[in-house]
Formats: structure tokens, sequence, C-alpha cells
């Protein structure tokens, strides 16, 4: 069983790895697909929820994928319920989505001061775990709320009844990777991660301890030399902290005997050292696919001729 932030790595056909490849979140190209909703700065006392904009990007596109129930927000209005139930300070892309989909954090807790005994509540009201001693209150009281999608997430796990098979689930649907493992296992894992997932909540730092920043990364490109390692050349990603609905390829790069990968003209802050990847998470699409969630069917063969024929023959009518 998958624990919280273990990687789980989708098995991606080797045809995906050629030499100055491109990688695309499914459904996704430069210029349809990605979603982009941006902070407003001190205006709307947002400056701070760079984690929730980018929760709001990945659900947004994980929602997409099934028929959404009456009463769950969808586009614009994920992230607008995510600034009008959180306090404007830092948080996690892992407990906003457990808050989403289930209303509490299964697996994450809000220590005490004496470090010992974990808690899941604070004020009967959920939390998210933020530093010791610290959390960022949902305005939401759990008798009432329980999570969009809790009455979704199976009450059996690995053929068994629990009493916490839901939860189960919930820790189920997250992969994780980290930085510090060796450069060419990070790159892989976040490669063949993409090729199975929605697109990656990507958290940013600095070599000068300066920044604190989370991304939503939706394709890469990158080399694959003759051992058949890859690297990552570019990434494409949509920024809260831009102020603009655009799709950003940046530039990355590889300092020798460090793990890390580096985005090359990230920022022109002159408080930032140089910026890099720290850690990366995403949803496990195969997880939500076993839920009891609709989805949203595909056309059929028959009807995609039928429009391809209705096209051909409005074209010709506008000659």
């Amino acid at each position: 069983m998958k624990i919280l932030f273990h990687l789980a790595l989708s098995i991606i056909l080797a045809s995906h790895f050629s030499a100055g490849s491109q990688l695309w979140v499914d459904g996704v190209t430069q210029t349809t697909g990605w979603i982009d909703y941006e902070k407003t700065e001190q205006e709307d006392n947002d400056d701070n929820l760079c984690w929730a904009a980018s929760t709001s990007n990945i659900l947004d596109y994980w929602q997409s994928l099934y028929i959404t129930s009456a009463g769950i927000p969808t586009g614009e209005d994920i992230w607008q319920r995510f600034k009008t139930a959180s306090a404007n300070t830092g948080g996690s892309f892992i407990s906003a989505v457990q808050w989403w989909l289930g209303g509490d954090y299964a697996g994450m807790t809000l220590l005490n001061d004496d470090d010992t005994d974990p808690l899941t509540l604070a004020d009967n009201r959920a939390v998210f775990p933020y530093e010791k001693g610290e959390a960022v209150a949902i305005a939401t009281d759990l008798n009432s709320f329980s999570g969009y999608y809790w009455e979704n997430i199976p009450t059996t796990f690995n053929g068994q009844e629990h009493a916490n098979s839901r939860q189960l689930h919930l820790i189920n649907l997250f992969w994780g990777i980290y930085s510090y493992v060796d450069t060419y296992d990070f790159t892989t894992a976040l490669i063949d991660c993409i090729a199975g997932a929605p697109p990656a909540n990507l958290a940013l730092v600095d070599t000068n301890d300066k920044l604190a920043h989370a991304i939503t990364l939706w394709g890469v490109e990158y080399t694959t030399d003759d051992e058949g390692k890859q690297k990552l050349t570019s990434i494409w990603i949509t920024d809260s902290d831009d102020y603009a609905t655009t799709l950003r390829n940046v530039e990355t790069y590889y300092k020798e005997g460090d793990d890390s990968v580096y985005l090359k003209d990230y920022s022109t802050n002159p408080d930032y050292g140089d910026v890099y990847i720290h850690e990366a998470f995403g949803l496990d699409i195969a997880e939500s696919n076993s839920w009891n969630l609709q989805h949203i069917p595909e056309p059929s063969p028959f009807v995609l001729s039928a429009v391809a024929l209705l096209l051909l023959s409005t074209s010709r009518r506008r000659k």
C-alpha cells in the first residue's frame, strides 16, 4: 500500500523517452488545457495563497475528468472557495486536497506544544497543519462539511471493510518526490509521474532560504543521453505570482554534484539565490478511478465521425 509522500511511479512506454522530447499532462498543449488561477496581491488579501492557487488548478483539472455533482464548486469557484475558507498564510497542497475531498486531513497532524500528542482538529474546525504550534483555520465546521467527495470514497480497502477505509484511500491518492534524491532519479520520477497523473504541484525554494513558493507543472522538455538517462531542459508551468493568465516555459539546469533541478532566470528578486525544485506532489488517477465517480464519457467513434463530417460540410459551404 502506498503511504503519504510515497512515490508511486506510472509505467509508461519507452517511446516517451527520445532525445529532445516533450511530455504533457494528458489533454494539455501549449495553447489548451492548462489552468492558471492568479493571486491579486494585497488587494484581495491572498498574497500568501500560492499553495491554494496551485491546488485549485490541479483540482479543477482533476474534477474535469468526472461528472461533478451539484453543489461542488467548479472552475474559478474552486479558487474563490479556497480564498474565502482560508487564512492568508502558508499552507500545503496535500492538506488542501484532503480538506476538499474528505473534510479533514487523514494522516496529517497538528502537534501540541509538547510535540507528543498528535491532533487532527482544533476547536472542532478543520486546520491546515503548518509549522509547529501553528495552524491555518478553515472556516468550515466539520459537523456540516465532510468534504465534497467523502461519499464517493470507497468504504472498503484492499477488499476489506475498515472504519478508516476512506482515510486510507485519501492517503493512497497522493504521490510525492523530493529533490534530495539522486538527480537522475528525481528527473525520471517527475517525468514518470506526469505521464500518468494530473498536473503536479511544485514546491520551490532558493539557496538563500528566502523563497517558499508553489507553482503548477503542466509539461516538461528533456533529453536522453546514450545511457538512457533523462535530463530536463525546461518545464512548462503556471504561476499565481506572475499576475497574468499565462503558460510559462522556464529553462532548467543542473549543478555538478548537486541533486536538485534548478530554474534559470525564474525570478528577478535580488534577495533570492538560485531557485530550485524542492518537492513535487500530485494525485494518482488510478486511485481516484477506483472511487465511486462517474467518468465523463468519451465520444464514440461514430459521434467523432459525424462531427468531422459536419465540420467538413460547414467548411465547404463557407468557401
